[in-house]
């Protein structure tokens, strides 16, 4: 299997996150199936042939070495920009054409393409809050009308990056967000919309923005929480949960990503404490809508997908909603979830593998 990913502009070798290259070419090792790291400056004659990087026990970091064509690809292109980028697309498109390479993930999507995707399709529909594009000050004076709080989310962000809370007050609109890529909370209060709708433009520096009905999320000792879902497929190509992770809000924050100050929870420990007798039903429920929801995701992209991470919610009447899946999730830090998904890649990888040879002897 090769991981695709990109050339550093400055320094020899390949960008992306390298301690997880590392440990999934140490699983496909112990699993019995060799793993490289390259990018489309390594791609030589059609694939035949690729330069690209890999782990060796004798040896310590990272080893150049000349690999034969992979049977799959796994694409972990680390952001949007790159992916974008002429090398980087023209290698994607080589591949997902290839009779004798598969292709998993090949590109990531975005909140606004999950926004359509959901409105279209019956399965998931009903877990998505009211969404819209924001834009004038009418949107903003509609969506003030029907709902507090609100969210503000750039459609091309990821880990909490970007958004925005309004809440409205007694007098007042209180603004809450994030600067830069810290977790130092910024808020702005006014007693004018017009105000606040200056405010959030500046804020959003001409980049495309959702705007979302807020969900008042169940709480555990006064922080609410999420559910953060890795869905992957495993040896029979089949959806299936890897783990969920319980997310929760810092204090006053307006995100549970753990980046943004949001912190880690156990569902064993906070479901039956704050579910009672339902908890199990509900963890169940969980389960079902997170394969349910990675299957219409699937089918409303049109790709190959291999792993899905998904943000659900739970609201104070038991309600789920859907906000966020994210076509590269990033690493659990829950160790029997990150072990469970790593050999799950591998896994997948074998039976795309193995159903490539299956194809070419049919």
């Amino acid at each position: 299997m090769g991981i695709l990913t990109s050339e550093h502009p400055s320094i020899p070798g390949f960008r992306g996150n390298k301690a997880n290259f590392r440990d999934i070419v140490e699983t496909g090792r112990r699993m019995g199936v060799l793993v490289f790291v390259f990018t489309p400056n390594g791609v030589r004659d059609s694939a035949s042939e690729i330069v690209g990087f890999t782990r060796h026990p004798a040896v310590k970091g990272w080893v150049r070495l000349s690999f034969p064509k992979p049977h799959v690809v796994y694409n972990r292109i680390p952001d949007r920009k790159a992916e974008r980028q002429p090398a980087e697309q023209t290698t994607l498109r080589m591949f997902l054409e290839s009779e004798d390479t598969r292709l998993f993930n090949p590109r990531f999507f975005n909140k606004e393409e999950l926004w359509h995707w959901t409105a279209n399709d019956d399965t998931l529909k009903y877990l998505q809050p009211v969404t819209e594009i924001w834009g004038d000050q009418a949107t903003l004076t509609h969506f003030l009308d029907r709902f507090n709080p609100l969210y503000l989310k750039p459609v091309s962000g990821k880990a909490g990056k970007g958004i925005m809370q309004i809440k409205q007050e007694a007098n007042s609109y209180l603004l809450t967000f994030v600067t830069g890529r810290g977790r130092e909370l910024k808020r702005f209060r006014t007693r004018f919309s017009r105000i606040l709708y200056e405010k959030v433009n500046r804020l959003t520096n001409g980049e495309r923005y959702l705007i979302q009905q807020g969900v008042s999320l169940v709480q555990y000792n006064g922080h609410p929480f999420d559910l953060r879902t890795l869905v992957q497929k495993d040896s029979e190509g089949e959806w299936d949960v890897t783990g969920l992770g319980i997310r929760l809000a810092g204090k006053q924050g307006v995100t549970t990503h753990v980046p943004r100050g949001g912190s880690i929870g156990k569902p064993e420990n906070i479901f039956p404490r704050v579910f009672g007798s339902e908890a199990k039903q509900l963890y169940s429920r969980a389960l079902e809508l997170a394969v349910a929801a990675a299957r219409a995701i699937e089918r409303q992209s049109g790709h190959a997908l291999g792993e899905l991470s998904l943000d659900l919610g739970i609201d104070r009447n038991h309600r789920f909603w859907l906000f966020e899946a994210n076509a590269k999730p990033m690493k659990f830090d829950e160790p029997l979830i990150r072990k469970r998904s790593l050999e799950r890649i591998i896994q997948y990888a074998v039976y795309l593998a193995e159903g490539r040879e299956r194809s070419a002897h049919s």
